[in-house]
């Protein structure tokens, strides 16, 4: 991935609350050139509106509403993603995954290895982690409902956010891997 590419990765439902933390951190909403929705609930799509423009690529899983795909497509360039696909060199979505919540989640490669990117992981943590293929990984976001910790063990870096719910298990049983994840927080480098 180029260094001044940047990629947004869900919106949260709130355009107010969007914008206003991307201007505290000094991102132009015109330096995004794409913008990646893990799945249809509001919470994470809520804000596109604010942010769509005909210079955006928006990528969302193929089981998006008809409507909201027509809406997007309307005011941007719209990828509806079923598999496993490229982004940038460096960037794939994971394709849609899961039967009953449909989801994709974002691999990041990187010289110090590979960071998962997840929305809710209800398509379960152990089948993103699968779909990715990392030797070395770091894994960020929502895990859902995610308890079989032993999956875990080989993550240099373990970011737990928004829905899940072991968040207390995997500080205890990963407390050195183990990172804060929320709104504003930057995550560090792989050791």
């Amino acid at each position: 991935m180029e260094a001044e590419e940047k990629i947004l990765f869900d919106v949260g439902w709130d355009p107010h609350v969007l914008l206003y933390n991307m201007k505290k951190f000094g991102i132009k909403l015109e330096d995004i050139t794409t913008i990646v929705i893990s799945h249809a609930h509001w919470d994470h799509s809520g804000a596109l509106p604010a942010v769509l423009s005909s210079e955006k690529t928006v990528y969302v899983p193929h089981s998006f509403s008809p409507n909201l795909k027509r809406e997007i497509a309307a005011r941007a360039h719209l990828v509806e993603v079923t598999k496993k696909m490229h982004i940038t060199d460096s960037v794939f979505t994971t394709g849609e995954l899961g039967n009953t919540i449909k989801e994709q989640s974002l691999c990041i490669n990187t010289e110090s290895g590979s960071y998962i990117v997840t929305g809710c992981a209800h398509p379960g943590l152990e089948s993103i982690i699968s779909t990715c293929h990392p030797e070395r990984y770091a894994v960020i976001g929502g895990f859902h409902g995610f308890s079989n910790l032993e999956r875990l063990q080989d993550a240099f870096m373990i970011c737990p956010c928004h829905c899940t719910q072991h968040m207390n298990e995997i500080k205890k049983v990963y407390p050195l891997k183990t990172q804060n994840c929320a709104a504003g927080c930057i995550i560090g480098d792989a050791p």
